[in-house]
């Protein structure tokens, strides 16, 4: 009896050469994965994200400088203002009425207006209204213990405003500083971002307590 060994060894030799190719090639790749530097991946940038609000370094409160009754509000909540621009409108308390009208100090947006038309109004004590300084201007947001150890004052940080979300601004971190919790709550932290290089178009639709995101640049 004769067997055909020729014929089997000419069909299976093509078969072995694509086999020793396969593990030659998985070799290879795990060789150079081996090999990859470890400290790779702490050299890159990476980024840290937290929601906030818009919040101004700085509120003047507006009082009377005389006494008398509320007769007119020539504004609203929420109403960009300039230097110098009317607020309101004050009839004086004397013999004689004689109404006073008073200015804004600055520019910036009306935060609140705790007054009332036909409201008595006294010296320098309840503020006529709270005026929002937007020359400078924060993100403040949270961010909780697990993050905040990569977080320093001045990395540099992208902010988007919700009701801009087209349009990106830069920023920088002020400072860092915790929150009171009870525990078992996770201790969380107030990250202030000042915003820098704010378009006009985008400054003057600012307002205090628009919800915004950062992404804080830090290293890995």
């Amino acid at each position: 009896m004769k067997f055909r060994i020729r014929n089997v060894q000419t069909w299976f030799s093509p078969l072995a050469v694509v086999l020793v190719l396969c593990l030659s090639l998985a070799a290879f790749a795990r060789h150079t994965t081996t090999h990859t530097p470890s400290h790779a991946k702490h050299n890159q940038d990476s980024d840290i994200v937290g929601s906030g609000e818009v919040r101004p370094i700085r509120y003047v409160k507006l009082t009377s400088d005389v006494r008398g009754v509320l007769k007119e509000l020539y504004v609203k909540e929420g109403d960009l203002v300039e230097d110098g621009q009317p607020l309101v409108l004050i009839e004086k308390q004397a013999r004689a009425p004689k109404s006073v009208t008073q200015y804004s100090p600055l520019r910036g947006v009306v935060a609140d207006i705790p007054t009332r038309v036909g409201e008595i109004i006294s010296l320098r004590m309840k503020p006529l209204m709270t005026i929002a300084d937007m020359a400078q201007i924060n993100i403040e947001i949270a961010l909780d213990e697990s993050e905040i150890g990569l977080v320093r004052p001045g990395q540099s940080a992208r902010i988007i405003v919700d009701a801009f979300h087209e349009t990106e601004v830069s920023g920088v971190v002020q400072r860092i500083r915790p929150l009171p919790v009870r525990p078992p709550a996770p201790k969380e932290f107030i990250v202030v971002i000042e915003m820098k290089e704010i378009s006009s178009n985008i400054r003057d639709r600012l307002r205090p307590g628009m919800s915004a995101t950062a992404w804080i640049k830090v290293r890995s």
